[in-house]
Order: structure tokens, then C-alpha cells, then sequence
């Protein structure tokens, strides 16, 4: 019932109705809440558990509902540190995630010194390889840094980070996209770096797209990367790299025969 009640609440969530998507996330809390005190010591069940925390985060991060995810994925990560203590060397990854996710979300609210706090714990959960795993975290962190004001700082960041890796995949080259477009918008607009900031975000797009990065609907919403929109190479680059799928022609319906009389 968990999953179903999980999906009905996206579904609610996605149609804008939140008071009733919290109902059913409630619901489906509390049963797993219930699931867990009747079962005494159950590694499954104290797993679905904390991931049920970290679902209903996530569900307000995708949906960018970001007030209330904060919140869910500290318990989240609660539980999950509970069941590390219990079962080790299982939950390493889903507790850095629960702190990552948290840091973001406290990013996307503008509340950056409690981002900044969760990415010095995420930073030291991250396995040092492959080397792209740290090298992703710390592009996320440098969104936050750059956002914050320190444009400087979150530019470093993605150039020591892009140059340790021989041949930077796609999908880190469009994250450093999105670290160089915050560091513009956080630039006063009489500033010269503000353009200097927006120029090296298209030039790792290019980049990105030249390396296979490929999401031409993500680009259209990713609200990281606003500060591009308005330049006309970026237009460009969308209508000659990056176009939306053409929608396959409507079949119309052959009109009924004419019964015979």
C-alpha cells in the first residue's frame, strides 16, 4: 500500500494540490512508522523506513517544492545513520545522498550558510573513486559557493576539478554550466565578471553538448541556468543542437460506415 499511496501523492503533488499530496506522504509514513515498531528488529523494514523519509524529500526536490524537503531529508538521514549503527557498511552512499539532497534544497531557499554546513559533510562521504563521484559533489557544492557571492571561489572550484579528469564526461561538463550561470547571476549587473561568468557557462556547454550531453527538455526548465536564456547564442545552440523532439502526426479516425439498410 506504501508505494501506491507514494505514487498517488507525486501524482496529487505534481497536479498542484499540496495539502492533499501531504496527506497521502503522511499516510504513507505513518504506516511504515508502524511497520517498523511491530517488527522489532527487521533490517528491511527499518530500511523501507528511512528510504520512505528520503522519498518524500525527493519527490519535493524534483517537484520543486524545496521548503519542505529540507526537513525529510534530515530525518532521512537520521534514520539512516540509525541503521548503519545497527547493520554497518550498508547505508555509507544513501546517507551522503540524504545530506546532499538537504544541502541542495537549503541552496535552492537561498539558506546558504546551512547548505554550506551539510556540504562539509557530504564532501568527506564521497569516495574518492572513481574520481568523477568527488568531482560531481564538489560541483554541486561550488553551485552553492557561487550563489552565495563567492563567484571566485566556485569558478576555482570547477577548473581544478574539470582539469583533474583526463576526459570530463558529459553530464560534469553540463553541471559546471550550471556553477558558472549562478556565479553570473549573483554578479552585480554593472560588473564585468557578470559577462565573463555567462561566456565560460557556453563554453562548457558547448562542450557538454559536443561530449553527447543531450536533454533538450531538462535545458528548457533547469532553472540553474536562467541567466543564460536571454543570449542569443544560447537560442541559438538550442534550435541547432538541442531541438525539441517533433511529436509524431495526430492519426485521425476513418469516419464509420454507413450501416446497410
Amino acid at each position: 500500500r506504501v508505494p501506491a499511496l507514494y505514487r498517488y501523492g507525486n501524482a496529487l503533488l505534481k497536479a498542484g494540490h499540496l495539502a492533499l499530496a501531504e496527506t497521502a506522504f503522511d499516510e504513507a509514513v505513518a504506516l511504515r512508522e508502524a511497520h517498523l515498531k511491530a517488527s522489532g528488529n527487521s533490517r528491511d523494514i527499518a530500511w523501507d523506513y528511512a528510504l520512505v523519509l528520503f522519498d518524500r524529500g525527493e519527490s519535493y526536490y524534483e517537484m520543486a517544492r524545496f521548503e519542505p524537503a529540507p526537513e525529510w531529508f534530515a530525518r532521512a538521514a537520521t534514520a539512516f545513520r540509525e541503521f548503519d549503527k545497527k547493520w554497518p557498511g550498508i547505508a555509507g552512499e544513501k546517507i551522503r545522498w540524504s545530506h546532499q539532497k538537504r544541502a541542495m534544497s537549503l541552496s535552492k531557499l537561498k539558506r546558504y550558510s546551512e547548505a554550506m554546513a551539510e556540504w562539509q559533510i557530504v564532501i568527506p562521504l564521497v569516495p574518492s573513486s572513481p574520481r568523477e563521484w568527488l568531482c560531481s559533489a564538489r560541483l554541486s557544492q561550488a553551485v552553492t559557493i557561487a550563489r552565495s557571492g563567492a563567484q571566485s571561489e566556485a569558478s576555482r572550484i570547477v577548473e581544478e576539478q574539470i582539469a583533474a579528469l583526463k576526459d570530463p564526461p558529459a553530464d560534469l561538463l553540463y553541471q559546471a554550466v550550471a556553477v558558472f550561470a549562478a556565479a553570473s547571476s549573483s554578479t552585480a549587473k554593472n560588473d564585468a565578471k557578470r559577462g565573463e561568468y555567462a561566456d565560460r557557462a557556453m563554453d562548457f556547454l558547448e562542450k557538454a553538448v559536443k561530449a553527447g550531453w543531450s536533454d533538450p527538455v531538462r535545458i528548457r526548465r533547469d532553472s540553474d541556468i536562467d541567466s543564460l536564456r536571454d543570449r542569443a547564442d544560447f537560442q541559438k545552440l538550442l534550435e541547432s543542437k538541442l531541438p525539441l523532439p517533433k511529436l509524431p502526426p495526430r492519426e485521425v479516425a476513418p469516419p464509420p460506415r454507413e450501416k446497410k439498410t
